[in-house]
């Protein structure tokens, strides 16, 4: 599916009706990220319309010329939005990494519509070189299967992979075959250059009032945790989940548990969930 959006065609895809829940992938990412992530918990879960796309310069959707940084990138996400959704219509809004930054933009805006949002792994700081980071100590479960592998192969999945075992290795190599090569490098490398961070912080001097789901890895050396945890008190609806065991992929890591308190998460808003 495209939508055309700032001139730019994005490419799209959907499941499910219900409620509108837009996914949003990570950096050099694409939708497949989210589609992997989040089908499983609705496999059993009606009500739903998942909208999953590809930001700009990443998977099928070619780079906008109006997007040359991050404020600018929550903008058309927002445009795609009121597009696809409605520009009057409540929505739900999931994202990674990348996808978990721009989420919290929209959760904080002044005039948001999001009803609710995931946060998977956000980025806290924009900054790189800055960032808290703790290792990643990886729990081997199935060592003879690792040291089988190839050895570029083994030094890539034990970098970014804190439960490795059979079941995770093929998890994280559907996702490398799935995004690999499918971004615009130079495109986004200028993003990074000149404007990865928002020009200001989107919680600053703002509650969010929507209900939240924050997934954070203890072992996360890509975002980190800390520094997300003190965003939490412009979050006082936020439901927290700091996983042991879990790295910047958290849900490949421990998709028992991620599927598990998604549900669960989305079951209490639904209780809660003012009746139209």
């Amino acid at each position: 599916m495209k939508a055309e959006i700032w001139g730019t065609p994005v490419a799209y895809e959907e499941r499910g009706e219900g409620m509108p829940l837009v996914a949003i992938h990570g950096w050099t990412g694409c939708r497949l990220q989210m589609t992997e992530r989040l089908e499983p918990v609705f496999a059993d879960l009606p009500g739903y319309r998942r909208i999953y796309l590809d930001l700009p310069g990443m998977g099928e959707t070619p780079p906008c010329a109006r997007v040359q940084n991050t404020d600018e990138m929550l903008a058309f996400v927002r445009a795609f939005i009121d597009w696809v959704v409605g520009e009057k219509v409540p929505y739900l809004v999931a994202g990674h990494s990348y996808g978990g930054y721009l989420v919290r933009g929209l959760l904080a805006a002044e005039d948001s519509r999001a009803a609710g949002g995931i946060l998977l792994c956000p980025v806290a700081n924009p900054v790189h070189a800055r960032r808290v980071l703790p290792p990643l100590v990886p729990l081997v479960e199935e060592p003879a299967f690792v040291q089988a592998l190839p050895q570029p192969e083994r030094e890539a999945y034990g970098g970014a992979i804190a439960v490795q075992n059979r079941r995770s290795y093929a998890a994280w190599q559907r996702e490398i075959d799935g995004v690999k090569d499918r971004f615009d490098a130079g495109y986004l490398d200028a993003i990074v250059r000149t404007g990865y961070g928002y020009a200001r912080l989107p919680e600053e001097g703002k509650t969010v009032d929507a209900p939240a789901l924050l997934f954070l890895g203890r072992q996360d050396d890509v975002v980190g945790y800390e520094e997300m945890l003190e965003l939490l008190p412009h979050y006082p609806r936020a439901t927290l989940a700091l996983l042991e065991h879990a790295g910047h992929q958290l849900a490949i890591d421990q998709p028992e548990t991620f599927v598990a308190m998604t549900r669960c998460w989305l079951k209490k808003w639904e209780s809660e969930r003012p009746q139209q």
